[in-house]
């Protein structure tokens, strides 16, 4: 009787398809689409190019029995983990050493699953960018600590002793203090590497993940240790109880680092003052002291956008830490000077969701 013909406009459909494709092909990490199983769907073009693979290598099989595996049974068992944890609704990130045509390299891999309406997972998403220069570096990093700290340590420990002996021989008040000023400036270069290598821990050799924090405990708990160090230190503390950040387990290293730093500059009876707060979207702890002040050469490049130069730089890596602790968990810092006399230093963290369990009272005093 007739002919009908449908046609359909799949312009945008077609524009959308080739927008994803250049996305996923032409970024410089590596990308692929497995299903639940963690059979690979697809995988971009500098997966394959690394591994000097073609799709049909790959396309179809586990990815833990793909080239970039095969002779890596480490590799294999946490590709299977991250399968399993991805399958089960979760993220899952790692590093891992993958196989290329003309050399291996280290990757920050993850495994992340794609859930549909009723939250069951359909696909899962895996990632790896190369991270093999930076742990390189890291380990140059670590090897030189462990040198300087050990050689330095050695000779200010010999130069101490020196020290200690001269004074103990020389009655003339000139030299005494010459003699002192020696000493105390190996005690303080001493103390230095420590600091440094607390430094390497906390932001190097750890790899914490982010977590609801209640920062009233974090609190608690640094504050019982530098109470007990500093008996002379009048430390006030006023937290909301449900205060909850999105942090890791290093922020005791921040609050005690800032506190105890409060202390030391302080006045010869310090007062400090520790508040936790929430706004609508941030958790912040105040840390605030009667003393004279953070010198600007200490803020410099931490505190400031003020460049570091041979005449401008701190002496200490105490801010350092805490400046390291808070980018990585995502948080801010910032610096106030009081009315009158003292500062203030706002650690501003992301909230986290939840609902959180506390024992630490709204107000304590020590």
């Amino acid at each position: 009787m007739g002919i009908v013909g449908v046609g359909r406009d799949i312009s945008d459909r077609k524009e959308r398809q080739r927008r994803f494709e250049a996305v996923f092909n032409n970024t410089y990490q590596f990308t692929g689409l497995m299903d639940p199983d963690g059979t690979l769907i697809e995988i971009n073009n500098t997966a394959l190019q690394f591994g000097g693979l073609d799709r049909e290598d790959v396309v179809g099989e586990r990815l833990w029995d793909v080239y970039w595996f095969q002779d890596n049974r480490q590799g294999q068992e946490v590709v299977r983990k991250a399968v399993e944890t991805a399958q089960n609704g979760s993220l899952y990130r790692g590093e891992v050493e993958v196989q290329g045509k003309e050399r291996s390299e280290v990757i920050d891999f993850s495994v992340r699953p794609i859930v549909d309406e009723q939250g069951n997972v359909k696909l899962l998403i895996p990632e790896g960018r190369t991270i093999t220069e930076l742990k390189e570096r890291e380990q140059h990093l670590k090897v030189m600590n462990r040198f300087l700290r050990h050689n330095v340590r050695n000779q200010m420990t010999i130069i101490q002793g020196q020290g200690d002996y001269l004074a103990s021989q020389i009655d003339d008040s000139e030299y005494q203090s010459c003699l002192e000023q020696i000493t105390e400036n190996a005690t303080e270069l001493t103390e230095l590497t420590e600091t440094a290598h607390e430094l390497l821990q906390l932001t190097v050799e750890q790899s914490p993940e982010r977590r609801p924090v209640a920062p009233g405990d974090v609190v608690k708990e640094s504050l019982q240790q530098l109470g007990d160090q500093y008996p002379e230190a009048a430390i006030s503390v006023d937290c909301r109880a449900d205060a909850l950040a999105s942090a890791d387990n290093r922020l005791g290293a921040v609050v005690e680092e800032l506190v105890e730093n409060a202390i030391v500059h302080g006045s010869d009876k310090p007062q400090v003052d520790v508040t936790v707060s929430k706004t609508d979207d941030h958790v912040e702890i105040h840390v605030a002291d009667d003393g004279p002040g953070i010198p600007d050469d200490e803020l410099a490049g931490i505190m400031t956008d003020q460049e570091q130069t041979q005449l401008t730089h701190g002496t200490g890596f105490g801010l350092w830490i805490v400046r390291s602790i808070v980018d990585d968990c995502g948080g801010e810092l910032d610096y106030r000077k009081r009315d009158g006399s003292g500062s203030k230093v706002i650690v501003r963290l992301q909230q986290a969701g939840g609902e959180q369990s506390s024992e630490f009272d709204q107000s304590d005093r020590r």
